[in-house]
């Protein structure tokens, strides 16, 4: 049953308004912190903000160093037979870690297309689609763990085979 106390009340997830002066000043405040956490991430290698949710930066940096790493690569290691299954297996690799933590943006447009939902979703709907979407969460939830398994044997078996 879908709760008519939110329907006209259409949710609008990170949009504001840049122009009013409270925009301006968030503006303001934000162009500073991206100052802040480059200059971070040049010194230290990750900034405060990548903390927040350290799991995902190293899930993207790990994705894209490994994509990086197969499309530079100039060696492989002993047991593989060339240098083209060395690439398939980074590229394998980079797939599961993306795998392991999906993009939350992927997550939702997958609720979405089974609620066959237009982009701006009302709070009702959006209310009713959460209560049923527990089989999504739970199936993104078995491919993440199986995943991660995969990619934990794989560093333990490869971890020094990570050079150009």
């Amino acid at each position: 049953m879908i709760d008519n106390r939110f329907e006209n009340n259409a949710l609008k997830i990170g949009i504001y308004r840049p122009y009013s002066i409270r925009g301006v000043f968030r503006v303001i405040r934000r162009f500073f912190k991206n100052i802040k956490h480059a200059k971070q991430r040049v010194v230290r290698g990750y900034s405060d903000a990548d903390l927040w949710n350290f799991d995902w930066y190293l899930q993207k940096i790990l994705s894209g160093g490994l994509r990086d790493l197969a499309k530079t690569t100039h060696g492989y290691p002993a047991d593989l037979a060339d240098i083209e299954d060395w690439r398939k297996e980074l590229n394998n690799i980079a797939d599961l870690v993306d795998k392991i933590n999906p993009d939350p943006d992927e997550v939702y447009k997958d609720l979405h297309i089974a609620a066959g939902l237009d982009t701006e979703v009302n709070a009702g709907k959006l209310f009713a689609i959460l209560s049923d979407a527990s089989e999504i969460f739970s199936e993104k939830a078995r491919e993440s763990d199986g995943a991660r398994d995969a990619v934990c044997e794989w560093f333990k078996l490869r971890l020094y085979d990570l050079w150009d």
